[in-house]
């Protein structure tokens, strides 16, 4: 008797424990959506939890996937690298710009792991539109064997440093000749075969920056995307070099295994025989994507507040939507870079759950998760305008 009165005892203590170490307003959030911006909420996981006492799940798929569990209000958050269309979109849902970062141009070719590949807009849309199937055709030469120059930016815990008169603070610049043998052989193109706002921007970029634009349609399906350029990804000649797969870390993980292989995803998924090319921009500058400051000066050179199409929130107010200046001449920007859109609800149903969605948005917006956890990803602390439109949309998650 004894021993069963301690066991009971020994229980009521431990069930007080769990409930004294587990604060009443806790929140546990479901997040699903884009995998552009995966890497960066899981790795600012743990720093949530402790400075809010909530935690969160996020399954990342693709954009596509985020906007339709948005729609069918499966979990409480989404994130969508593409703006939701107006006509899908139900009237309390509004995006919120929380995350930016770098499109990585993943390539494999082995034989030159020391060396990094520099393209140009111009090659990478002939590259991807099917114009350009050798990896030693002589616009891929040209770009890869050259003398070129690089600009540093001055940043202060993440944030460009500004001159007296507004323009970027130079930390180095560097120029340098560069050289990279490439191979007699044909290129196979890694593709999103699934609905990504990781493809609407990129396709985006390739319509945009390039001098000429082979066609492109604008769309989050690649295959669609390319088909208006000529080329299409199953014709006799592609079979085999197009590959789709579905996600971001679904493109990474089959240019690490596929020799000769080139795709396009967030540069924190390449690794092992993949490698990250940097690219030239409109001021004729090469630019790493992971280069501090990069992506800051690419999106200080963005309109905020419109997109392909402008979008109205609530009382008139901008949505916090991009339009990227493809051809800015910043000359440290990396010119394929993008925000990722929280979406989010205006209306939940509770108001816990309000208001753990807005301190998890305030929170992935911080430095304590943009730069701390996220520099070595290339992603970038959003600041300025952009981050004063963020944080209006943010006030407007709320609850019934």
């Amino acid at each position: 008797m004894k021993k069963a009165r301690f066991v009971k005892a020994a229980v009521a203590v431990l069930s007080l424990s769990f409930v004294l170490a587990t604060p009443a307003n806790a929140v546990d959030l479901a997040g699903s959506g884009a995998s552009f911006p995966a890497n960066l909420i899981e790795a600012c996981k743990a720093g949530f939890a402790k400075s809010s006492n909530h935690t969160y799940q996020y399954l990342s798929s693709s954009s596509g996937t985020g906007r339709k569990n948005a729609m069918a209000g499966t979990g409480q958050f989404w994130f969508s690298d593409g703006v939701f269309p107006a006509a899908d979109k139900p009237a309390s849902m509004k995006h919120a710009p929380i995350v930016a970062g770098p499109i990585g141009i993943l390539y494999n070719l082995n034989g030159n792991s020391g060396k990094t590949l520099s393209l140009s807009a111009a090659t990478i849309a002939g590259i991807f539109g099917g114009t350009i199937t050798k990896w030693n055709d002589p616009a891929i030469v040209k770009d890869a064997n050259r003398t070129v120059t690089s600009v540093t930016y001055e940043t202060k815990n993440g944030v460009i440093v500004k001159n007296p008169d507004g323009t970027n603070k130079v930390f180095r610049t560097k120029v340098e000749k560069i050289s990279f043998t490439l191979p007699n052989r044909p290129i196979k193109v890694v593709y999103r075969s699934d609905d990504s706002g990781t493809t609407t921007n990129f396709i985006n970029y390739l319509k945009n920056a390039p001098a000429t634009d082979l066609g492109w349609t604008s769309s989050g399906v690649f295959s669609t995307a390319i088909q208006t350029t000529g080329t299409t990804v199953n014709a006799a000649g592609n079979l085999g070099r197009y590959l789709g797969r579905g996600s971001s870390l679904g493109v990474a993980n089959e240019v690490k295994l596929s020799v000769d292989s080139i795709g396009y995803a967030e540069p924190s998924y390449a690794g092992g025989a993949s490698r990250v090319a940097s690219v030239y921009n409109a001021a004729g500058s090469l630019v790493d994507p992971l280069t501090p400051g990069a992506v800051a000066s690419f999106l200080g050179a963005a309109t905020t507040g419109s997109a392909e199409t402008t979008y109205t929130g609530v009382a008139g107010t901008s949505e916090g939507t991009y339009k990227f200046n493809y051809k800015t001449t910043e000359a440290g920007a990396y010119p394929i870079s993008i925000v990722s859109y929280l979406v989010f609800d205006t209306q939940y149903a509770s108001a816990s759950t309000a208001a753990a969605v807005k301190e998890l948005a305030t929170y992935i917006l911080s430095p304590a998760c943009a730069q701390d956890a996220g520099a070595a990803y290339g992603f970038a602390v959003i600041t300025g305008k952009a981050k004063t439109t963020a944080e209006k949309m943010i006030a407007q998650i709320g609850s019934k």
